[in-house]
């Protein structure tokens, strides 16, 4: 699915393998890096997770994959009914932390993205 059926075709006709440049222009891959550099990326990457709330991050992983394969109207639909039951179940007092927080930024924070 990632590849699109006429690269699909391409390597399954063919038999060809592709390099880790390639796979990563074609979007298989997230990046490519120099062996000795993989682990402490993967160690950064693994520390930033863990700052992240657990329940949160298993929701947003579920949302991810379960929206893949949906149209783009029911993966919204689908990412919102999961942000829904999370703030539902996170209780009164995490809510309100949480809104404080979002507030706090929004007040002349500048935009990362």
């Amino acid at each position: 699915r990632s590849l699109g059926p006429s690269r699909a075709k391409e390597l399954h006709f063919s038999g060809r393998f592709i390099g880790a440049k390639e796979a990563m222009a074609w979007g298989l891959v997230n990046r490519v890096l120099p062996p000795q550099q993989l682990m402490p990326h993967c160690l950064d990457l693994a520390k930033e997770m863990s700052k992240m709330n657990p329940t949160m991050l298993r929701m947003m992983k579920q949302t991810v994959n379960d929206g893949y394969g949906m149209s783009f109207k029911d993966g919204c639909e689908n990412e919102q009914n999961v942000a829904y039951k999370y703030y539902k179940e996170m209780g009164a007092e995490l809510f309100e932390k949480m809104k404080a927080f979002i507030m706090s930024r929004s007040k002349g924070a500048k935009s990362k993205l």
